[in-house]
């Protein structure tokens, strides 16, 4: 497993997880992850990308995996009671 993040143009951030992974029984395969992300005072902005090279894999138990998929989202932070009073 390989965990590398990196500094982008105007602040944001770009987070790689690549992982190999060889069980009994099935056939190896490696998942790329991307995450891009941005944090501001209120809160963070982000897009991931996983599966990135959308390997075809079954975990344990039989399960086929999703091909590649994105997800936009975000988290924001609101004071509406003052608490910084």
């Amino acid at each position: 497993m390989v965990d590398i993040t990196t500094v982008l143009p105007l602040n944001f951030r770009q987070h790689w997880h690549i992982q190999y992974e060889e069980r009994r029984g099935f056939s190896p395969y490696i998942l790329v992850n991307t995450r891009i992300s941005r944090d501001w005072q209120y809160g963070r902005i982000f897009l991931d990308i996983e599966n990135l090279l959308n390997e075809s894999y079954q975990e344990i138990g039989g399960n086929f995996r999703p091909g590649r998929w994105i997800r936009i989202g975000g988290a924001f932070s609101i004071d509406l009671f003052g608490a910084e009073r």
